[in-house]
């Protein structure tokens, strides 16, 4: 009866509100299957989505779907750095078996002779046997996934033409100091004012301006693509780590060049740490509160009312010390994250 009593009170305590969906989407499997789902869930290792043929949830690991499918989803979820700054290029979704298990590539076809195919990864080429060839598929992918920085630089050097205008020389800079190619960006940058013809020399003297400011602080800048890092792969470790990392660059950069984009990026980092840790928070709570029931239960000593005051007001703090330690979080802050949990998929499963 007190077992009965105490599960039935922490059932209810535990209740939330039904989830609100987000649209349905296209999801494609690394096998080429193709369902259409509702995302309700996405993080670093990867999301939870609920089918709309059968009603049915899976939980699904980001190499468990197309490289195209994974990378759509993670850039709609902020999973892929800055939308802005986000350099993506045209590449090769290469599927192949290898003893007998489906194996994926992700570059560039680079030759094509008789019974091969190969395949080029920064620098590195791959052979695959086309008998062992499956499907190949065009994506758009981040420049660093596929080419090393001088592979994307002569590539991109080679499609200027003999003459190259002053914007072009800005358009080529500009690509390049997203992928934080700097010296080649000054290079073309010089160039292009040294042409004189340009049909926007405001432009051209701002991004002079820009470039000059990320040379100056390239370790800020490697610091915040840490940071960023640690945000994309967004498990708890990485939180911390990230954690660690903005209060290094608070510490040694406090009068920083790239004061705005840090500031930005602390502020995209404590959004997705708030919802990793509430989700988090939600299914731990859920999972303590057989625990702490289960143990208070094995007291002999507790009786239906002690058993109903215990679940209406020290249970709730049996749990927040339980999971203040699984987490290696403050007190007050797993109340917090508790209570606003229904701003989140997990947070909101009843």
């Amino acid at each position: 009866m007190v077992m009965m009593l105490l599960r039935s009170l922490a059932a209810a305590a535990a209740l939330a509100a039904v989830p609100c969906w987000l649209t349905a989407q296209t999801v494609q499997l690394a096998d080429g299957r193709v369902m259409l789902a509702k995302v309700e869930d996405v993080d670093g290792q990867g999301l939870r989505v609920t089918r709309l043929d059968n009603g049915g949830t899976l939980d699904l690991r980001w190499e468990q779907l197309s490289a195209a499918s994974a990378f759509a989803i993670k850039k709609e979820h902020d999973l892929v750095g800055d939308s802005q700054d986000e350099l993506l290029v045209r590449a090769q979704e290469v599927e192949f078996l290898k003893n007998g298990s489906r194996q994926t590539l992700i570059g560039k076809i680079v030759e094509s002779p008789g019974d091969q195919v190969v395949v080029q990864v920064k620098g590195i080429q791959i052979t695959v046997p086309r008998a062992e060839l499956r499907t190949v598929k065009n994506i758009e992918v981040p420049v660093s996934q596929i080419y090393t920085l001088d592979e994307y630089y002569q590539m991109r050097l080679a499609e200027l033409p003999a003459k190259p205008t002053a914007d072009q020389h800005v358009l080529l800079a500009e690509d390049l100091v997203k992928v934080r190619d700097y010296e080649h960006a000054d290079e073309h940058l010089q160039k292009a004012k040294a042409a004189g013809d340009s049909r926007n020399p405001q432009h051209l003297e701002s991004m002079i301006t820009r470039l000059a400011r990320y040379k100056e602080a390239a370790n800020e800048r490697r610091l915040l693509d840490q940071i960023q890092a640690a945000r994309s792969r967004g498990q708890l470790l990485d939180f911390d780590k990230g954690a660690r990392l903005i209060a290094q660059f608070d510490k040694d950069f406090p009068q920083s060049k790239l004061k705005s984009e840090f500031e930005l990026e602390k502020k995209r980092f404590a959004e997705a740490r708030t919802r990793f840790l509430s989700q988090r928070v939600a299914d731990q709570w859920r999972a303590a509160i057989k625990v702490v029931v289960d143990k208070k239960v094995a007291d002999d000593s507790v009786g239906l009312q002690a058993a109903r005051d215990y679940a209406e007001n020290k249970m709730t703090d049996d749990i927040v010390a339980r999971l203040a330690t699984l987490l290696k979080l403050e007190p007050d802050e797993i109340k917090q994250l508790w209570a606003q949990r229904d701003k989140y998929p997990v947070g909101k499963r009843t």
